[in-house]
């Protein structure tokens, strides 16, 4: 979902400012279909718990997945980056799931 959002990361990905706010429209917005219901019901409702909890799990899946290929990756630097952006701007405060980590285990 994120990548037909237009959201990229790493050295030919945007800027920060920029999958920011394709990150906030994903949270914030409505989706486009893509796949199936099964997979489109995954994604929860607009500014819900359920689609914060998609995305940051997603993106900390995406960074675990690069740092087992290429630890010093932009890419991963990118995810981290954003995960600490989604977890200021929408989850503390609001939300009790637990957290994703990237950290390897």
């Amino acid at each position: 979902m994120l990548s037909f959002l237009g959201y990229h990361v790493g050295e030919n990905g945007l800027e920060a400012d920029e999958r920011r706010r394709i990150l906030d429209r994903a949270y914030s917005g409505r989706l486009p279909k893509v796949n199936d219901a099964q997979y489109m019901q995954g994604w929860g409702e607009l500014a819900s718990s359920a689609r914060l909890r998609k995305m940051a799990e997603s993106i900390a899946a995406f960074c675990r997945n690069q740092r087992r290929r290429a630890p010093s990756a932009l890419s991963v630097t990118d995810w981290e980056s954003d995960l600490d952006y989604l977890h200021t701007r929408y989850y503390v405060g609001h939300y009790d799931f637990v957290w994703p980590d990237t950290a390897l285990t």
